[in-house]
């Protein structure tokens, strides 16, 4: 104590204030939701098609004339081929989904492998659609024109997948994933 009362003599001592806290941006949850979301779509309701499409071939079958098969039967092979990739499509995106909410590196190159695959996919159902269409059933050019805006569709989330994930500030806060993963990996020195 001084002889003013109660002052202090020791000299002022700053706090130290704590760095300020780094937001981490919410779009890898965002979109991390939206695939899982997706994918468990398709992962539901492309073996139900399947299924209903044994359904109606047997019905189709049955219900002809003998000796005539119809088109919708010759066409199953085809489809088969299409929903087992696109169910594959659903277990790579539900991983690659999952890995993005969990901010890993590999879900980049995961909805990447899925963009390439859905574009590829999306381009193969809407020729054989209009092949079918134009060949097979001889339908007017405007309901071909119809027809194939349905798979066109299905290029949507993967287009965006494919834009979202080559742009270079989302590929620099990729690379931050890993080299944060590397740090906090253990046996790895710092």
């Amino acid at each position: 104590m001084t002889d003013r009362g109660d002052v202090s003599t020791e000299p002022f001592v700053p706090v130290a204030y704590a760095r300020p806290v780094k937001r981490q941006p919410g779009w890898p949850v965002a979109i991390g939701v939206i695939s899982i979301v997706l994918a468990g779509m398709s992962l539901l309701f492309t073996p139900l098609g399947l299924i209903s499409m044994a359904f109606t071939s047997s019905a189709m079958r049955s219900a002809g004339p003998p000796g005539m098969v119809p088109m919708a039967v010759n066409v199953l092979p085809m489809q088969i081929v299409m929903a087992l990739v696109g169910i594959a499509k659903g277990v790579v995106l539900l991983i690659a989904g999952i890995q993005l909410v969990r901010r890993r590196p590999s879900a980049a190159a995961l909805h990447l492998v899925y963009a390439v695959a859905g574009v590829t996919v999306a381009v193969i159902t809407t020729v054989i659609l209009m092949h079918s269409m134009l060949v097979l059933a001889r339908a007017p050019m405007f309901a071909v024109m119809a027809a194939g805006l349905g798979p066109l569709m299905q290029l949507a989330y993967p287009l965006f997948v494919l834009i979202w994930f080559c742009r270079r500030s989302i590929r620099r806060q990729i690379a931050d994933w890993k080299r944060k993963q590397l740090s906090t990996s253990p046996g790895i020195a710092k």
